[in-house]
C-alpha cells in the first residue's frame, strides 16, 4: 500500500507519489522545524515492481539509494550503473537523475539528505567515486538494521533535532566505513578476495573452515582470522549473511515454498533456515514475505 507523500517534501520528492510500485514513507523532516546541520530529509522504502521507473527533478540536496533486493539501474550525469542486492550509491541530487526496476521486483530504500554539513560527506563520497559505482555493504549490516528500525517507529515525521542529527550521522557514517572497508579490500590479500567470491556466488555449498581450508590451501585459522579483519566478520558468519540474503530475495520474487527456499540458499532443514533468518531479521521468513510481498502486489 502507498503512503501518502506530504506535500511540503516537494521539489525534493517530486513524482514519487505518482509511480507505478508502492511507495512507504518511513520518515520526513517538517519545514516547520529549524534546519540542523546535517538531516535526513525523507526517508522511503519503495517495493519496485518492473516497469517501475522514477525519475528526480534537480534540488539541493544528496541521495542514498540502498538496494535490499532484486536489481535496478541509476543513470546521472551521464553515467549509468547497475545496482545489486547490498549495493548501495551515493546520488547529488543538483542534476537530478532516474531509477529503473531490472528485475521482476526492485526492493530499495531511498534516503534524501540535506544540511550544510552534508557537503562534507559528499566530498568523502565523490572522492571515492560512490556517486559512479556505488560499493557493497556486508550482509546484514548496521545500516541495514537502521534502515528496518525506521520502519517500526510508528510515527512518519522526525521532529527532534537531536534525533535528527544522530540518525543522519550514524547512516552516513555507517556507510563510509563500508565504504573504506571496500577501498581496504584492495589491499588485502587474493586469497581472501578469493574466498568472498565463492561465499557469493556458492552459498548453497554447505562450506565450512575445514572445507575453505581444503579448497585454498590456507590454515583455516589464518583465514578465519584475516577474512574477519578484511571484512569485519568470520567466513562463516560471511556465509550466512549472504544466504538469508538470497533467501529474502526469492521470498518477495517468486512463489516457493519455504522448504525449497531453505534447500535452495543452503539450509539442511527448514527448521534451522527459519532459526537462522529470525535470528538475522527479527521476523520469521513468512513474516517477511507478507510483510514485502503485500507491497509488490
Amino acid at each position: 500500500m502507498s503512503t501518502p507523500v506530504p506535500k511540503e517534501l516537494f521539489p525534493a520528492v517530486s513524482g514519487l507519489p505518482d509511480v507505478s510500485s508502492p511507495v512507504t514513507l518511513l520518515g520526513y523532516y517538517p519545514k516547520s522545524q529549524p534546519a540542523p546541520y546535517l538531516f535526513l530529509q525523507a526517508a522511503f522504502f519503495i517495493g519496485g515492481k518492473y516497469p517501475y521507473r522514477y525519475t528526480q527533478t534537480p534540488f539541493e540536496g544528496f541521495a542514498l539509494l540502498y538496494t535490499e533486493s532484486g536489481q535496478g539501474m541509476v543513470s546521472h550525469a551521464r553515467d549509468s550503473s547497475s545496482l545489486n542486492a547490498g549495493q548501495l550509491i551515493w546520488l547529488p541530487c543538483a542534476s537530478g537523475f532516474s531509477i529503473h526496476a531490472v528485475s521482476s521486483h526492485w526492493n530499495h530504500f531511498l534516503l534524501y539528505f540535506n544540511g550544510r554539513e552534508s557537503e562534507y560527506f559528499h566530498t568523502c563520497f565523490i572522492k571515492a567515486r560512490a556517486d559512479k559505482q556505488g560499493f557493497f555493504l556486508s550482509p546484514n549490516s548496521r545500516f541495514s538494521n537502521i534502515l528496518h528500525s525506521l520502519e517500526n517507529r510508528g510515527e512518519t515525521t522526525f521532529s527532534n533535532p537531536l534525533e535528527q542529527l544522530f540518525l543522519s550521522t550514524s547512516l552516513l557514517t555507517e556507510s563510509l566505513s563500508h565504504l573504506q572497508e571496500n577501498e581496504g579490500s584492495r589491499n588485502c590479500p587474493s586469497y581472501l578476495l578469493e574466498i568472498r567470491r565463492v561465499l557469493d556466488e556458492e552459498y548453497p555449498y554447505p562450506y565450512s573452515l575445514d572445507l575453505l581450508e581444503q579448497r585454498f590451501h590456507v590454515n583455516k585459522f589464518r583465514i578465519s582470522r584475516e577474512f574477519s579483519h578484511f571484512f569485519r566478520q568470520s567466513p562463516i558468519a560471511y556465509l550466512t549473511a549472504r544466504r538469508i540474503q538470497a533467501a529474502k530475495d526469492l521470498l518477495v520474487s517468486t512463489p516457493l515454498q519455504i522448504q525449497e527456499i531453505s534447500q535452495n540458499v543452503g539450509y539442511s532443514s527448514p527448521t534451522l533456515f527459519i532459526r537462522s533468518f529470525k535470528k538475522a531479521e527479527n521476523i520469521t521468513p513468512q513474516e517477511y514475505r507478507r510483510r514485502y510481498c503485500r507491497l509488490n502486489t
